[in-house]
């Protein structure tokens, strides 16, 4: 929605989940292409756990698996402060964003929502962890559905494995078109499912609130409407 402040400059405040969100991806960089998918190859983890519960070592905080909307047919200004909208800690706490209001002007920040896994989710994640087969690769992307379905969102889940390292699965109108799929797409739609309504359908779910806070800004567009600008701030 347009604010009628349209000649200040467009500012977007995000909630970092986790500073952990920033953590480098590790192995090789080779790049293998066939047809609509692009693999990075990566040398095979020793374990799979997804949680940190299993004696992995991880910290209860360590982010271990992200879900996040790219693209899709929405103004500029919502891509501007779209971050992780499902983000699983290691200790089965699963954070994401939860209802708002529909008021405009919106609330200056998101409402972050906070539940935690019980163990049967927490197993059944890492058997579509294995599943998806995230721990062989490092960056992977599957763009089939691009031509039988128009203006969808790229759904890029990432999960980090013990030591710190990226894999992200990058799959464009994901859970849209089951049907023709490759096996590895299915458990990825399975794991984004049961994230979301494992968060949504959480009767103990409750706020959280981040450490810290990122603040992105750029120009407004000049509107004939409002000629009488003053430089802000």
């Amino acid at each position: 929605m347009r604010s009628t402040r349209a000649a200040r400059p467009l500012v977007a405040l995000v909630v970092l989940v986790a500073v952990a969100l920033f953590a480098t991806a590790c192995g090789d960089d080779t790049t293998v292409t066939t047809g609509d998918t692009g693999t990075t190859t990566a040398p095979t983890t020793t374990t799979s756990d997804t949680t940190g519960s299993g004696g992995s070592g991880r910290h209860p905080d360590d982010v271990v698996l992200t879900v996040t909307s790219e693209g899709g047919f929405v103004p500029v200004e919502f891509l501007v402060d779209r971050g992780p909208r499902l983000v699983l800690l290691a200790d089965g706490r699963l954070i994401g964003y939860g209802p708002v209001p529909a008021i405009h002007p919106s609330p200056l920040l998101p409402n972050t929502i906070v539940t935690r896994l019980d163990e049967a989710t927490l197993e059944r994640v890492g058997e579509l962890v294995d599943a998806v087969g995230f721990p062989d690769f490092t960056d992977k992307r599957d763009d089939s559905a691009n031509s039988r379905v128009a203006d969808a969102t790229t759904e890029v889940v990432t999960w980090y494995d013990p030591d710190g390292g990226a894999h992200t699965y990058s799959v464009y109108a994901l859970g849209l078109v089951p049907e023709d799929r490759p096996d590895d797409v299915a458990a990825l739609a399975e794991l984004v499912d049961l994230l979301s309504s494992s968060l949504y359908g959480a009767a103990d779910a409750e706020p959280w609130v981040g450490d810290t806070l990122l603040v992105t800004a750029g120009p407004g567009q000049p509107d004939p409407d409002f000629p009488d600008t003053r430089p802000w701030p």
